[in-house]
């Protein structure tokens, strides 16, 4: 019976863990509102952060030829059991009333405006918070699913073969 217990009182932390990594790629395609440079004392230059670069579709097709429709990538993402980044603008900048609960509270106050972070991007220099340094790009990719639901490009399909 003690294990039982054990196992459920597990259950919200393990949804918050889920939530925030789902969330966390979301953090690098946001606007930023402040330029910030860093120096690099090897050369004696400065390096302007988050440089977003916008993608047209035509770019997206050209440089990704292969990638897979939102369709496709939500289909895998159950079939694997894998996180797949999806945003429903019906609930965007919503808060989660309570993690039991299946949808945001639409009457919940607004924490985070999420559809501002859609944006078919590259963002040159962004600092790598988990291991230090700078990356020197992240790439941002959203296909529509629907009128009103987005899917954000796994990176793994975003690889370009002179990065292989």
């Amino acid at each position: 019976m003690l294990k039982d217990a054990g196992k459920t009182s597990l259950l919200p932390a393990i949804a918050l863990l889920a939530l925030l990594l789902a969330i966390c790629p979301l953090a690098t395609s946001t606007v930023q509102s402040v330029q910030a440079e860093t120096a690099d004392s090897s050369t004696g230059s400065n390096t302007t952060l988050y440089q977003k670069i916008p993608l047209t579709n035509q770019e997206i097709r050209s440089r990704w030829p292969k990638l897979p429709s939102a369709e496709e990538l939500l289909r895998e993402a159950a079939l694997h059991k894998s996180i797949c980044v999806i945003v429903d603008l019906r609930y965007c900048g919503k808060q989660f009333s309570s993690m039991a609960d299946d949808l945001p509270d639409p009457n919940s106050p607004t924490i985070l405006d999420i559809s501002s972070m859609i944006a078919n991007c590259t963002i040159r220099n962004v600092p790598d918070m988990l291991h230090g340094g700078i990356m020197p790009y992240v790439v941002n990719v959203w296909l529509r699913y629907n009128s009103s639901i987005w899917v954000l490009v796994p990176y793994n399909y975003l690889v370009c073969p002179e990065e292989l």
